[in-house]
């Protein structure tokens, strides 16, 4: 059996923290990354038969344009995310020279490309259960297990 169908058939759980934390990462890589990963699982997930759960790791960055409250709902991306994951499907030398354009004030594109994510699993989702945790920092522990 493949490790694909092996997936497929023993997991219930996934939980998806891949990404590129690159804040100065070139659109094109973030967006490959960061949003078609995050879609590569998804897919994945859909054909697990016994999911109970989708955990995908956000940031709480993804909305750091609130400069009051950011309540726990997706909030709309300020670029279309497809409009988006074409340009970066072009060849190197006609694609993003220019991440400003799609930044909109955000500070890098790993905000971007996280709320993108979010955005991504909130119109492809379909049935999947998907939950979405916002943590402030990702790091390894001290000592396993911990606490």
């Amino acid at each position: 059996m493949s490790d694909r169908a092996t997936l497929i058939e023993e997991v219930s759980v996934v939980f998806h923290s891949a990404a590129t934390i690159k804040f100065d990462e070139p659109l094109k890589v973030a967006v490959q990354l960061n949003v078609l990963g995050t879609r590569h699982v998804l897919d994945l997930c859909k054909r697990i038969p016994n999911l109970c759960a989708f955990v995908h790791v956000s940031t709480a960055y993804s909305n750091c344009e609130k400069r009051t409250e950011v309540h726990e709902v997706l909030y709309q991306p300020f670029v279309d995310r497809e409009t988006v994951v074409a340009a970066s499907l072009r060849p190197a030398d006609k694609c993003m020279s220019n991440a400003d354009e799609f930044l909109f004030g955000l500070p890098n594109t790993y905000t971007l490309t996280k709320r993108l994510a979010e955005s991504l699993l909130r119109d492809e989702r379909g049935a999947t259960p998907v939950a979405i945790v916002r943590p402030s920092i990702v790091t390894a522990s001290w000592r396993e297990p911990f606490p």
